[in-house]
């Protein structure tokens, strides 16, 4: 007959055990040719050039804070959309940059950790504290990069500064951890897995949403 330990001991023995091809890490298991590295060894962060209220004016460049961000991010139209001159953007972008096709913002107060990853080059602007712009390395996806800080938000958010209300720094940012695969073609195979789910989920919330209009 079997001892009670010794089954104990079978069972703990089996849950260590990882399957042939994968390694244990800070971030849990992953495949062994993968790597876990900091944000800041792939991407470099920026904030924004400060913009004083008093420049906001009523057409021109679009002018982005958190909640835009947020919405931009579900798909979902923006409105009361602020905007800032086309002089001073030039000027910005002149002399300090603008975030580009495929850079990706995240959103840093208020509702933390989302992130909105640019899909053009249609020009606009961001609010410095609201939004973190992370651009990554030409060696990694872009894709796989906003899916992996979205996968780690709730990690991430637990990292953020401040008692009364939370916040995300660049400081931060930089020293977090996320897995790596080693080629950009298996980042960009993940990636476009990832989004098709995504699509056909959005897809199926449209569907639902649309039965229970027709219910009503």
């Amino acid at each position: 007959m079997v001892s009670e330990n010794y089954r104990g001991e079978k069972m703990a023995e089996g849950k260590d055990r990882l399957s042939l091809g994968y390694k244990r890490t800070d971030l849990g298991v992953i495949p062994v040719e993968w790597e876990v590295v900091e944000l800041n060894e792939i991407a470099a962060l920026f904030s924004s050039k400060r913009i004083h209220e008093a420049e906001y004016v009523t057409s021109g460049v679009p002018f982005y804070r958190g909640k835009e961000i947020s919405l931009l991010k579900r798909g979902l139209p923006v409105e009361d959309i602020i905007y800032i001159s086309e002089d001073r953007f030039r000027s910005i972008e002149r002399f300090f940059g603008i975030p580009k096709t495929d850079d990706i913002l995240i959103t840093a107060v208020g509702t933390l950790g989302n992130t909105y990853r640019v899909p053009d080059d249609r020009p606009f602007y961001f609010k410095d504290g609201n939004l973190i712009w992370i651009r990554p390395s030409s060696q990694v996806e872009s894709d796989f990069i906003s899916y992996q800080i979205d996968y780690q938000r709730e990690r991430i958010i637990g990292n953020a500064i401040g008692s009364s209300q939370k916040a995300l720094t660049i400081v931060v940012l930089k020293k977090e951890l996320l897995p790596l695969p080693p080629t950009q073609a298996e980042q960009r195979a993940i990636a476009t897995a990832l989004g098709d789910t995504d699509a056909l989920l959005a897809a199926l919330d449209a569907l639902i949403a649309k039965k229970e209009a027709i219910k009503r």
